[in-house]
């Protein structure tokens, strides 16, 4: 091993990043460093060459025979000028990362490949950690390329930066895998040749649509047998989460985001059917949640290792039905046993009006909400059927939170299509002439009282413009799910 380099921001050895290192103790064992920790009923250990070039740390396990190498890696996506976007520490930890990472753990812990092989588990988000292709290639080499890259919650921006990732693997003979919101939400809402995924097709990369629990054993089986299948399509059969492996990274994957906070999804799909959203479309209308107790378990496993910090990605977590169960355990956590829980959420323009929600949100630890305002036109909220949003309510609901002391994040679309102007001599919609006069029609009505609470905020809404896309992304940026 070798030290870090000065102005590193890392201190002592030099270790690959992206790797699972969950509070763990070292021993020397026959001239080799041994990271040992305790992971459910068995022992898992990480073990680095002390003279190897560029040192190395995996997860591996302790039982003897084949080793079945699974890396997970939630890919960046390219700028302007084609570099990788990547961050010294990630603002919004990767929920799909967690949630693949628990599925396998558990599947390794199971033993899904037989007796005498085990699966080491590699973690690796790119949008705070560069992958070491050379690195990776050599520890497949080393075990025949006996194991599987999984390209994890590809996003549709992700999608090129996903495929030049899978080429030196595919080039290698490793057998790649690509799932997430891109691939299955062109299945699910356009032609299966829809959007370079023939590309995979050609490449010899599988594709995997719809949720893991309970068919990540399937797929890990074909890889190590050599019979990946060109499509796995589960988009029209949703699993239920009560009872399934809890989302999980370990501190050296989660010390890579900022405030050292991880994600978890309490529940998903949602009742709504705004058009601009593909939540619908690839997880459902009908909601699927974790019981309280499931909570639990993740929370006491992330305090376990000193994390405390959580984003609950469900895209509405007030249409969640357990909500009030899942508040109530929290609160538990937090006022009896001490854990100091940090919580963001996302909810809809009405959730202030279900009884004692934003008080219990309070009590179980939320410090930031996300809201999707997305308009203050109730024209364009109506043609995007997002007819939840109630723009005479949202002063009401700011303020609900505010007393609160929570902070609200709001996201705002600028790009719906205006309103075709109206005929000569027709009043204008966008005219405040005339807007307290009394109007026959409906919808007038709604645009003089949407108009006169923008007024009584401040003009806040009216004024407010994006100051960069990187802040469009970083802040306001809606339906982050991967």
């Amino acid at each position: 091993m070798r030290p870090a380099r000065s102005g590193s921001r890392r201190t002592g050895y030099r270790l690959r990043k992206g790797v699972f290192v969950p509070a763990p103790q070292i021993a020397l064992r026959n001239e080799r460093i041994c990271v040992v920790l305790p992971c459910g009923k068995a022992l898992l250990g990480f073990a680095i060459a002390s003279n190897a070039k560029d040192t190395t740390l995996s997860h591996v396990s302790e039982a003897e025979g084949r080793r079945f190498q699974l890396i997970l890696i939630k890919p960046s996506h390219y700028d302007d000028d084609g570099y990788v976007i990547r961050w010294w520490r990630a603002m919004i930890p990767s929920n799909s990362l967690a949630a693949l990472y628990g599925i396998a753990a558990d599947c390794a812990e199971r033993k899904v490949l037989g007796p005498d092989v085990s699966i080491d588990i590699t973690v690796i988000d790119e949008t705070n950690t560069r992958i070491d292709f050379p690195a990776l290639l050599r520890m497949f080499s080393r075990h025949d390329n006996f194991g599987l890259v999984a390209l994890v919650g590809v996003q549709s921006n992700q999608f090129p930066r996903a495929l030049d990732i899978a080429r030196p693997f595919r080039a290698a003979g490793i057998p790649v895998a690509l799932g997430g919101f891109h691939v299955s939400g062109c299945l699910a809402m356009l032609d299966s040749k829809a959007v370079e995924l023939d590309a995979c097709r050609e490449m010899g990369i599988s594709m995997f649509a719809g949720e893991a629990e309970g068919r990540l054993d399937a797929v890990l089986r074909d890889a190590a047998t050599g019979r990946l299948a060109p499509i796995y399509n589960f988009i029209n059969d949703l699993p239920g989460l009560d009872g399934t492996p809890v989302p999980f990274l370990p501190k050296e994957n989660v010390a890579h985001t900022f405030g050292l906070s991880t994600s978890f999804d309490a529940g998903r799909g949602c009742p709504y059917q705004c058009s601009f959203c593909t939540i619908i479309n690839v997880q459902g209308r009908k909601s699927r949640f974790r019981s309280a107790d499931d909570i639990e378990k993740l929370v006491r496993m992330n305090w376990a290792q000193g994390v405390h910090k959580f984003f609950i990605t469900d895209d509405n977590f007030a249409r969640n039905k357990e909500w009030e169960a899942i508040f109530d355990r929290l609160i538990e956590l937090r006022e009896k046993d001490g854990i100091p829980l940090g919580l963001m959420i996302q909810v809809d323009t009405l959730c202030h009006k279900i009884p004692n929600f934003i008080e219990k949100a309070k009590r179980a630890g939320v410090t930031r909400v996300f809201i999707g305002l997305e308009n203050v036109n109730p024209d364009n909220l109506a043609a995007a059927k997002k007819h939840q949003n109630k723009i005479t309510e949202y002063r009401k609901m700011l303020l609900a939170w505010k007393a609160q002391g929570i902070m609200t994040l709001a996201g705002y679309i600028s790009a719906f299509r205006r309103i075709r102007p109206r005929p000569s001599g027709a009043t204008s919609p966008s005219s405040n002439t005339n807007c307290r006069s009394t109007s026959s029609s409906s919808s007038s009505s709604r645009r003089c009282r949407a108009r006169r609470t923008i007024r009584s905020c401040g003009r806040a809404a009216s004024r407010w413009r994006p100051t960069s896309t990187s802040m469009m992304s970083s802040m306001c940026a809606r339906r982050i799910r991967g």
